[in-house]
């Protein structure tokens, strides 16, 4: 019993990991072997071996081999000096460390918050798509209303009534 709710507790992770990660690889996949008008070509795998691209991978990998390394360097050590000390969760060390993952999240949700502002790329796409009244008639498209009264919070969308 308790496998099988496991299983179904998986499927929003696969949901997302199918949209977010498997499907921008096949796209970059996709464009990496194909040129402009649609035609199977190594041309673009290729062009990596040109000066400007392969000095902005070498430098690419050293940035983050060295990037790896001091994390590692720093963070095992201080690992194991906070394990033998029984430092507790509730620790102003244990907050010093949590505080960059706290940054992060908070740049995330700013960054969510300009693109759904009032003037933000969201809002001005959804109002690009939001249909406008034709002028032989003065009834909306039905689609084009459903479509913006079920995908545009009404903050943000123009009035569809």
């Amino acid at each position: 019993m308790n496998s099988t709710k496991n299983k179904y507790l998986a499927g929003p992770y696969l949901i997302w990991m199918t949209g977010f990660i498997i499907i921008p690889l096949l796209m970059i996949f996709y464009y990496g072997l194909t040129s402009r008008d649609g035609a199977f070509t190594f041309e673009n795998i290729a062009s990596i071996g040109t000066p400007e691209h392969l000095k902005a991978l070498v430098l690419s990998l050293v940035l983050a081999g060295i990037s790896t390394a001091v994390c590692l360097l720093i963070a095992y050590p201080l690992a194991l000096i906070l394990r033998n000390r029984h430092i507790g969760r509730g620790s102003f060390v244990v907050f010093i460390f949590i505080l960059p993952m706290w940054m992060n999240f908070l740049l995330r949700t700013l960054a969510w918050q300009t693109l759904l502002e009032k003037t933000g790329s969201s809002t001005r796409s959804c109002r690009l798509c939001t249909c406008r009244r034709s002028p032989s008639s003065t009834r909306r498209q039905p689609l084009c209303w459903a479509w913006s009264t079920t995908s545009c919070p009404s903050w943000f969308c123009p009035s569809t009534t």
